[in-house]
């Protein structure tokens, strides 16, 4: 963590403190990131209570109110940057892995805000608050290091992202992304790259096959009935979508009866809530799991397409974690700076658990061959902050001891348990060289 001499060096250099004062960067920080879960009952008398009980720091509410401004927040944004630069060595590895350079697992989700932000914010209209935010996250399975966190508003559309991303992407990364990012432009840049991905097939997306020399158009249904036909769980077939014909394998897998009622289920209500019907060939994709890739057989076969692509459900668990114990997505009224410095504290306690999860993870593994649980430790570093606070505030300040104590006990109470069925990372043990 951060010395109080790097602190003030950044602050002055993000504008957050240009001369001493009674508040410094480091007793901010603290006030804010150790209360940040707390945004919805969290007062200013709350923050001038903790600086006092703390650290014995006397101010005027005003003059706190007056600290939460722009500099403020790019204080903590530049904190939050800074830290998702850091790299560490000894990443988790998977043998079946080993032809991707990097395995970028990306998403995003929307969380409301209080209305009066929909100027900064604005949300996406409907039933929703007229306020809302988009955070962006992905990171790379074999390493562990979070390669975006971006905050934006809610009308900022994934497909964008995918769009903005293009010339981060590097050869050999593979990319695996929902359904939300799809863009077939997208998919041949990442081709043109000398990269990879993995990807479920957007429904209307046209679907050719080229049967000597004509373009034959497949419909879904088609596909439907030769998959029943064969008997198999799934059929694998060379194909070219869209109007420029992008080549790609293409996995296609027949859904059990209770997802597919499922699936319409859940259509058929939002369709009636729109005005729609669902259409036949809507129907027909419900049947069905159809993914797509560019990854060369010889490197994964058939079998593991899918197997690969559901790893993409552990951004779904990680959003699942940081709200339930994060809290990071409420807020009660407030002004939009100090809003923007809960969210970007948050983050930075949320990226810092997030090193320290990796980095004790690859230690249990090495020595007993153990995993630990993310739910169980996201719980404990909530559970953990004001001893971590403790140890920072100390004038012997040693972070090495705090760390080899959260490692005792992720060995002891944070070990992932054995469930059936489930499709945890935990799941994909990793193999070392």
């Amino acid at each position: 963590m951060y010395s109080s001499k790097s602190l003030e060096r950044i602050a002055r250099k993000t504008g957050f403190m240009q001369r001493r004062g009674k508040l410094s960067a480091k007793s901010f920080l603290h006030s804010v990131l150790f209360h940040c879960f707390n945004g919805r009952q969290m007062s200013l008398n709350d923050h001038l209570l903790d600086l006092d009980m703390h650290q014995g720091i006397s101010l005027r509410k005003q003059s706190l109110f007056e600290r939460f401004n722009h500099k403020a927040v790019a204080f903590l944004k530049y904190l939050v940057e800074e830290q998702l630069s850091v790299k560490w060595s000894g990443a988790l590895q998977w043998k079946w892995l080993e032809p991707f350079e990097e395995v970028l697992i990306e998403d995003s989700v929307r969380f409301q805000l209080p209305d009066h932000l929909k100027g900064t914010y604005p949300g996406n209209g409907g039933d929703a608050s007229a306020a809302g935010a988009h955070l962006q996250f992905a990171f790379d399975l074999k390493s562990g290091h979070i390669k975006t966190m971006s905050v934006n508003h809610a009308q900022y559309q994934d497909q964008k992202v995918a769009r903005d991303q293009i010339s981060r992407i590097t050869k050999n990364t593979l990319i695996i992304r929902d359904l939300g990012y799809f863009a077939i432009d997208v998919l041949e840049a990442i081709q043109q790259k000398e990269a990879f991905f993995i990807s479920r097939l957007k429904p209307k997306m046209t679907i050719y096959e080229q049967h000597k020399g004509q373009w034959i158009k497949i419909q879904v249904d088609q596909l439907y009935k030769q998959l029943k036909q064969s008997k198999q769980p799934y059929l694998e077939k060379p194909v070219y979508i869209g109007p420029n014909k992008f080549p790609v394998r293409l996995l296609i897998e027949l859904m059990p009866d209770h997802i597919v009622e499922d699936r319409l289920r859940k259509a058929k209500k939002q369709a009636v809530k729109k005005g729609r019907h669902l259409t036949d060939l809507y129907k027909s994709f419900a049947r069905l799991n159809l993914f797509i890739t560019n990854i060369p057989s010889a490197d994964l076969p058939a079998n593991q397409i899918h197997q690969l692509y559901r790893l993409r459900w552990q951004v779904e668990l990680v959003f699942k974690t940081w709200k339930s114990y994060f809290q990071f997505h409420q807020f009660k009224k407030m002004s939009l700076h100090r809003t923007e410095c809960y969210l970007y504290a948050s983050l930075l306690f949320i990226v810092t658990g997030w090193e320290l999860y990796y980095r004790l993870a690859n230690i249990l593994w090495r020595e007993k061959q153990k995993l630990i649980s993310k739910m169980k430790f996201a719980k404990a570093w909530i559970q953990y902050k004001t001893k971590w606070r403790a140890v920072l505030c100390s004038p012997k300040f040693k972070i090495h001891q705090l760390v080899n104590e959260l490692y005792d006990f992720s060995r002891i109470y944070l070990v992932q348990d054995s469930r059936k069925n489930s499709h945890n990372l935990e799941d994909y043990l990793p193999v070392y060289d």
